[in-house]
C-alpha cells in the first residue's frame, strides 16, 4: 500500500476480512481435528493482527484508489448492513464514493463532522445553490471547519498525515469558485483558477480533486468539460 500497490493491498484487506467474518458450523467436522484447530487459529491470528474497522477502512480506500467507486459503495453499504456499527467507521469513503458517482442519497448524514463527509454535502448542496444559497454556505462553512479540525490534529504528527486536510480545504474553495460562477462568472476564469490550484497540490489529490471538479462542471451546465475531468480521473486510476 504504501508504494501505491493498491491491487495487492486490496487482496490482503479482503483476506482480513474474511478471516473476521469466519464462524464455525458443522461443515468443519469434516475437516480431521488437528487441521480444523489449526484452520481456526490461522484465521484467529489473521483477526489478531488487524481490527475489523481498520480493514474495511482499507478496503474501500483501495477501491476508490482504483476507480471502482460502485463496488466501494456497495462494499460500505453491505459492510453497515451486517454490522450497524461500523456505519460512522466507513462514512468517510461511503461520502467520497457517493460523490464519485453522483449518488446524493448515499451521502451519509450522521457525521458531518468528517471533512469528507462534509465536503461530499457541501459539492451535493451547490445543485440546489439558486434555491438554497444559505443551505450552500452552511455546508460550505461546516466542511471547512471539518477539514481544519483534522488539520490541527494531524499537523502536529506529519505532513503526510496533514495534507489531506488542505487538499479538502483547496477542493471546499474550488466548490466555492463554481458558486461563483453559478451567480454570474466566466467558466474559462474558473478554469483557470481550478488549474492553478491543482499544480500547486500534491499528485496524491489529484483524483479527488477531478471528482470534484466532475460534479461541479455538471452543475455549471458545462457536461463536456465535465466528461473530459472522468476520462482523466478514470486514466489516473489505471
Amino acid at each position: 500500500e504504501t508504494r501505491g500497490d493498491w491491487r495487492r493491498a486490496l487482496d490482503g484487506y479482503e483476506h482480513v476480512l474474511r478471516a473476521h467474518e469466519e464462524v464455525i458450523t458443522d461443515e468443519d467436522e469434516d475437516f480431521p481435528m488437528d487441521d480444523g484447530i489449526k484452520i481456526h487459529e490461522g484465521a484467529a491470528a489473521i483477526r489478531a493482527s488487524m481490527p475489523k474497522q481498520q480493514a474495511a477502512q482499507g478496503l474501500l480506500q483501495c477501491l476508490l484508489e482504483l476507480g471502482h467507486g460502485e463496488s466501494a459503495l456497495l462494499h460500505a453499504d453491505g459492510f453497515v448492513a451486517r454490522d450497524p456499527s461500523l456505519s460512522q467507521v466507513v462514512a468517510p469513503w461511503q461520502a467520497e464514493a457517493a460523490m464519485s458517482l453522483g449518488r446524493w442519497d448515499k451521502i451519509p448524514q450522521s457525521d458531518i463532522s468528517d471533512s469528507r463527509v462534509a465536503l461530499a454535502a457541501t459539492v451535493a448542496a451547490l445543485r440546489s445553490v439558486s434555491e438554497s444559497p444559505e443551505l450552500f454556505s452552511e455546508k460550505a462553512k461546516s466542511a471547512k471547519l471539518a477539514a481544519m479540525a483534522g488539520l490541527g490534529a494531524a499537523s502536529m504528527e506529519s505532513y503526510g498525515r496533514a495534507y489531506p486536510f488542505v487538499a479538502r480545504l483547496h477542493a471546499v474553495r474550488e466548490v466555492e469558485h463554481a458558486r461563483e460562477y453559478i451567480k454570474g462568472g466566466d467558466l474559462n476564469e474558473l478554469e483557470r483558477r481550478w488549474d492553478a490550484r491543482r499544480k500547486a497540490g500534491a499528485a496524491q489529490s489529484v483524483p479527488s480533486w477531478l471528482s470534484v471538479r466532475r460534479r461541479c462542471l455538471e452543475v455549471c451546465g458545462a457536461p463536456l468539460k465535465a466528461g473530459a475531468a472522468c476520462m482523466e480521473a478514470a486514466t489516473l486510476a489505471r
